[in-house]
C-alpha cells in the first residue's frame, strides 16, 4: 500500500513538473543598434543590411535621399535638405513567433517629423511619431504571430536618428490570430420596405469560407430584420422608420489558432417620402424657410428669458 502511494505520489510530481516546463516558454529577446560605434550596424546607404544579436539579418531601405552621415550612437539618414521619403526595416525570422514587444527608438534635429509604425506581419502593434525635440521610443502595444517584422517611417521632413530595434518573442504562436478584420457595413441608411443586401468591407485572415461563418443580428429586429450568409454579406429587411443596432460577428470552426471578432453598426431607417432635412432627403425652399423661421423664433424666446 505504501509503495503505491510513493508510486502515485512519484508520477504526480512528474506531470506537475512536466506541465510546468511545458508552461513556462522561454522568452527570446534580440536587439539591432544603428551607428559606426562597436557592434554596430551603419546605415551609409539607400540599401543596408545588419544583424541583430541573436543573428537575424535585417533590411535598410531608404527612399528619397543620398545624404548619410555616420555617427558613433546613431546613424543619420537625410539631413534638412534632403529628408527621406521613407525608410523601412524588416527582417524575417526562420519560424512564426510571437511577438510579445518590439520597439524602436528614432531621434531628430529642429523641424523633424514623421510617422512610426510597428508591424508583426500584416499586423500593426504599435505607431508613434518623430518628436522635433528629444528622441522618441515608439512601443508595441499588444502581441502579434508571424516572422516577418517590419519597421517603417514615414512622412518625413528633416533628417533621422535611427538608435535601435529590439524585439522580444516566445517560440510558437502561442497568441490566437482574429479570423477577420471588420471595417464597416454598406448601407448605413435604407429606406422603409427594402429588402437588399448589406455589403461588409472584412479582410479575412483565412481564405477558406469553411474556417469561419459570419453571424449578422439586429438588436431591434421590428425595426430592420437581417439574416446572415457565410460570406460576409447579409439580407435585410426594413419595416419600420427608426434606428437598429446591427452586429456582426465572424466566429472561427478552427479555436486554437484563430479568435472571434465583431464590430456594431447603427444603421437608420427612413421614410423615402419624407423630408427631413438629412442628405438623402433635404427641405424643399419653403422648408428650409419654416425650419429657420422655428429656429430663429425658438433662439428669441430663448434671449428674452436670460
Amino acid at each position: 500500500m505504501k509503495k503505491l502511494l510513493r508510486l502515485r505520489l512519484w508520477l504526480l510530481a512528474l506531470l506537475v513538473l512536466g506541465g510546468a516546463n511545458s508552461l513556462l516558454a522561454e522568452d527570446t529577446t534580440a536587439t539591432i543598434s544603428f551607428g559606426s560605434g562597436s557592434g554596430c550596424t551603419n546605415v551609409n546607404s539607400a540599401s543596408a543590411t545588419g544583424s541583430d544579436s541573436q543573428g537575424n539579418s535585417w533590411t535598410i531601405t531608404t527612399v528619397g535621399t543620398t545624404s548619410f552621415t555616420p555617427n558613433a550612437s546613431y546613424s543619420q539618414i537625410g539631413s534638412s535638405n534632403k529628408p527621406a521619403t521613407s525608410i523601412t526595416f524588416t527582417t524575417t525570422l526562420p519560424s512564426n513567433v510571437t511577438v510579445t514587444s518590439f520597439s524602436a527608438k528614432f531621434g531628430g534635429f529642429n523641424g523633424t517629423g514623421g510617422n512610426v509604425t510597428l508591424k508583426v506581419g500584416d499586423t500593426s502593434v504599435g505607431t508613434g511619431s518623430l518628436n522635433a525635440g528629444s528622441d522618441v521610443t515608439v512601443t508595441s502595444k499588444s502581441s502579434a504571430v508571424g516572422n516577418v517584422l517590419t519597421v517603417t517611417v514615414t512622412n518625413i521632413s528633416k533628417g533621422v536618428k535611427a538608435y535601435n530595434i529590439s524585439y522580444t518573442y516566445t517560440e510558437g504562436s502561442t497568441v490566437k490570430t482574429p479570423i477577420a478584420t471588420l471595417k464597416g457595413i454598406t448601407p448605413t441608411t435604407v429606406k422603409l420596405g427594402d429588402m437588399d443586401e448589406f455589403t461588409l468591407d472584412v479582410t479575412f485572415a483565412s481564405t477558406d469560407a469553411s474556417d469561419y461563418e459570419v453571424v449578422w443580428t439586429s438588436d431591434n429586429t421590428d425595426v430592420l430584420d437581417v439574416a446572415g450568409n457565410t460570406d460576409g454579406n447579409a439580407l435585410y429587411e426594413a419595416k419600420a422608420i427608426g434606428t437598429a443596432n446591427v452586429t456582426v460577428r465572424v466566429k472561427p470552426f478552427d479555436d486554437a489558432t484563430y479568435t472571434a471578432v465583431s464590430e456594431t453598426y447603427t444603421v437608420r431607417v427612413i421614410d423615402p417620402n419624407a423630408n427631413d432635412g438629412s442628405l438623402e432627403h433635404p427641405y424643399t425652399v419653403s422648408e428650409a424657410r419654416a425650419a429657420r423661421k422655428h429656429q430663429l423664433q425658438h433662439l428669441s424666446r430663448r434671449l428674452y428669458h436670460l
